[in-house]
């Protein structure tokens, strides 16, 4: 038994392939940059119905989420017995 068969280890194309998300959100941004009359729009007849959940979606799509940071407190004690 000279031969063994090959288990595991590393095999060409296996994995996942690589998502084309670049490509996607630069398209996205054409778009909406050709509609954006259009999205305004929009947007003013979702202000006059107070509909903030629309306007927080465009504004998140084509800008981005607002950072987010928190603090954190943490107080340590090490008691190390030799």
């Amino acid at each position: 038994m000279d031969e063994k068969k090959k288990r595991g280890g590393i095999r060409e194309n296996a994995g996942r392939k690589p998502k084309l998300k670049d490509d996607a959100r630069s398209l996205f941004y054409a778009r909406v940059d050709e509609k954006w009359d259009q999205i305004m729009e929009a947007l003013d007849y979702w202000i006059a119905k107070k509909d903030k959940d629309m306007l927080k979606l465009v504004i998140e799509q084509r800008i981005g989420k607002a950072p987010q940071s928190v603090e954190v407190e943490v107080e340590i004690t090490l008691k190390i017995d030799m």
